[in-house]
């Protein structure tokens, strides 16, 4: 199952955006190897993340199904191509270096992701 790293693009947005060595495995398994860029879509707002700082990782199962793992949630998406392609301008001289076609969407609500350390009574005790 090839994983991404992920950073935030922006303060405070619900974009998030891969660039990683990794994104050409990943994005050979599902048929996209044109751009080293994907677009990450998350319902709502992920706080407290300060721009570029990786924050999660992307993997795809078997079926080619994206999964967002952001510390201990975890999110299931799927792929959408967008209605017209984004352009990633490079800020220092105004050059586009990608084009984005297909976004990956999360949108469900995040499944909590426990460990046995924290599951039933012994894991609350052990925290006090």
């Amino acid at each position: 199952m090839p994983q991404i790293e992920i950073s935030s693009a922006c303060d405070g947005g619900t974009g998030l955006l891969a660039n990683d060595k990794d994104v050409n495995a990943a994005s050979d398994s599902v048929g996209e190897t044109e751009s080293r860029w994907s677009l990450i879509e998350v319902q709502g707002v992920i706080d407290g993340v300060a721009p570029g700082v990786r924050m999660g990782t992307v993997s795809f199962d078997d079926k080619n199904t994206p999964w967002l793992l952001v510390g201990r949630h975890r999110l299931r998406g799927k792929r959408v191509k967008l209605d017209k392609p984004y352009g990633v301008m490079q800020r220092s001289d105004n050059r586009i270096v990608a084009l984005l076609r297909v976004k990956y969407l999360f949108s469900e609500r995040p499944v909590l992701i426990l460990d046995d350390s924290n599951v039933g009574l012994p894991g609350l005790l052990r925290r006090k």
